[in-house]
Formats: C-alpha cells, structure tokens, sequence
C-alpha cells in the first residue's frame, strides 16, 4: 500500500491507501500481543511457507490458461462432433464431456430436460 501510495496515478486516493497500512500495522502489534505462544509458531510456520502477491485480477492462475470464445467455441464444436454426435448413452447425466461442456459455459445444443443437452 505504501508504494501505491507513493504513485501519482493513485494521487487522489492516496490517503485511503496511507489509513489502510496503518490499520493493518495496527491490527498486526495486536494480534502479536494477543496470540500464544503456539499461535506465534503457527503464523511464523504460515508465514515462511507464504508469500504475498499483488496480481491483476485479469491474470490467469497457474492452472488457467485465456482462451479465446473462437477457438474454445471450435474446441466444443469438436469435442460434440467426436463424441455426440450418434451417442446413446443412457446414463448420460454422468457423461464428462457434458459435465465439462457446463462447466465451461458452452451453450445447450437442444433445450431438453429429460435428455443430454449435447447429444447429435
């Protein structure tokens, strides 16, 4: 907070960002004379294993990758065409493909509750 307190983009909320570290410093000389001892080893054993970051919301975690709505559009187009198209399961609920399919918010190829929404 200091060293965004220090740049002149965040000149006009420079002072919020001042509060904010003294709260926090604040709130840490608190916390030390309230922990016990076993707490204190807690937190220097969080502490050492730890650290933190300040990252711009847009970037991906390290399990994420960005892919564009084109190519993870033709991804789905692909993956239904490979493994939809003529399929008969019966326990379709517990299909994969459609379980990632809705997790990756690609859109029901036919509306129908009492089918699989993917299934050519």
């Amino acid at each position: 907070m200091e060293t965004l307190a220090e740049e002149d983009t965040f000149a006009s909320f420079r002072g919020d960002l001042n509060r904010g570290k003294a709260f926090a410093k604040k709130a840490l000389k608190q916390i030390v004379v309230a922990a016990t001892p076993e707490d204190k080893t807690k937190y220097k054993n969080t502490a050492t294993k730890y650290k933190l970051l300040i990252v711009p919301e847009s970037s991906p975690k390290a399990e994420e990758v960005i892919v564009s709505k084109e190519c993870l559009g033709d991804l789905a187009s692909f993956a239904i065409g490979n493994q939809c198209v003529g399929c008969e399961r019966e326990d379709w609920r517990k299909c994969e493909l459609r379980v990632t399919l809705q997790d990756a918010g690609i859109p029901a190829a036919n509306d129908c509750k009492k089918d699989c929404q993917y299934r050519q």
